[in-house]
């Protein structure tokens, strides 16, 4: 019985991590909408992940659940950075922009 246990935790956590595959990609797409993505959602998952991710390698001293873990946290990692990266350039553009109109006034 532990070792199916096993198996379906690494099953469950490989389909886990793959899912934000789609998400990425999307994220990727959508970067002129910044807004949509939660950066607050996203941050507070790249947190609780970081804490799985040190738990699973300091406390648990588990191999496989520090690799799942890992890959929540470069999941989350990549949409966060992403919609950052976003949201970061398009407040840049816009401080251009508001800087050229006060500079020809």
């Amino acid at each position: 019985m532990h070792g199916l246990i096993t198996a379906v935790y690494g099953v469950s956590g490989v389909c886990a991590v793959a899912v934000y595959v789609p998400q990425i990609i999307t994220a990727w797409k959508n970067r002129k909408d910044p807004k949509a993505l939660s950066l607050s959602t996203w941050g507070l998952w790249v947190g609780t992940s970081s804490v799985s991710v040190t738990y699973a390698a300091v406390v648990a001293q588990d191999i496989p659940y520090t690799l799942i873990s890992l890959g929540n946290l470069l999941g989350c990692g990549s949409v966060f950075i992403i919609a950052m990266s976003s949201r970061l350039r398009r407040y840049i553009r816009r401080a251009r922009v508001v800087t050229r109109g006060v500079a020809q006034r």
